[in-house]
């Protein structure tokens, strides 16, 4: 078969229904394309001199939507910045929420189950208390008037209770409304693309940020299925690229696909590289060397 007509077999594969987590088309390309005569780089003692290219990926790739309808206030961040988990990456327009808490805090505070209340029961136990104590010698009426005294100060006493505790759950639903304001980091990593302005309008659902992880990158790579023997979990890996010339970085097997793709007969596997210093970024293409396997 010819060259194109791999090519066009494997982005038959890729529009198929399944989906797959990495551009099976663009790996077989680069592969394709790669120099057959090896790399200029050396190899590293101990690694085999096959060598295999792959592609780059960030580690975790998280879009952060909106959680409310409402104008975007801020971005305290600008694309390529680091960010935390927890960091605020976007602030929508807030200030009716914030006004609505502030209320709901002002009734709570002032709704509470008073001193009063209490001294009103005390004082009608005591009246009953003592209406018994005299027996006989107290009308009826008085005896039932006294009940009737408790009852209606202990239900006073639970009203305001219950109020006080339905102010308190308002509160708590306005206090967590305006935190869906804040659309916060989840992962450690950086900013990749902002979907949206400063004063542009969101609606809940709509893709705010994208956030990526590049402490740990993924490099993918299809391998030829006639080595699916030597793909053991842990093997040891260098990866070089062109964009670092005379640079070389250690990483290991990380995982492999569960399938071997039926056109090209590869199978997918993922390489983990340590990126803490921050000098390989996604989409970078890398020549991957397998190192010797463990006895």
């Amino acid at each position: 078969m010819s060259q194109d007509g791999l090519l066009k077999g494997f982005v038959d594969t890729r529009c198929g229904r399944r989906r797959l987590p990495l551009s099976l088309a663009a790996l077989v390309c680069a592969i394709l394309l790669a120099p057959m005569s090896g790399s200029a780089q050396e190899t590293p003692a101990g690694f085999v001199a096959e060598i295999f290219v792959g592609i780059l990926h960030p580690e975790a790739t998280v879009v952060l939507s909106a959680q409310v309808d409402g104008q975007i206030a801020s971005f305290p961040f600008e694309i390529g910045d680091p960010v935390k988990t927890g960091d605020l990456v976007a602030q929508i327009d807030d200030r009716v929420a914030s006004i609505q808490r502030d209320y709901a805090r002002t009734v709570w505070q002032n709704t509470t189950a008073s001193e009063l209340a209490d001294l009103a029961i005390a004082s009608a136990r005591s009246e009953l208390y003592r209406i018994k104590e005299l027996g006989g010698s107290v009308p009826r009426v008085e005896y039932e008037k006294a009940n009737h005294a408790l009852s209606a100060a202990e239900l006073r006493k639970e009203q305001e209770v219950a109020r006080r505790r339905l102010a308190e759950l308002e509160l708590l639903i306005r206090e967590r409304l305006v935190e869906r304001y804040r659309v916060l980091s989840a992962i450690d990593g950086v900013v990749a693309r902002k979907f949206t302005h400063e004063g542009e309008y969101v609606k809940a659902a709509e893709p705010v940020v994208e956030l990526i992880a590049v402490d740990t990158l993924l490099a993918s790579v299809a391998i030829p299925s006639e080595h699916l023997a030597e793909l053991v979990i842990g093997r040891p890996a260098v990866c070089t690229t062109d964009n670092l010339p005379g640079e070389s970085f250690e990483g290991k097997l990380l995982r492999r696909g569960p399938q071997i793709d039926a056109t090209s007969r590869t199978i997918v596997i993922q390489v983990e590289l340590d990126n803490r210093l921050g000098k390989l970024m996604p989409g970078m293409r890398v020549e991957v060397r397998f190192g010797p396997l463990s006895e």
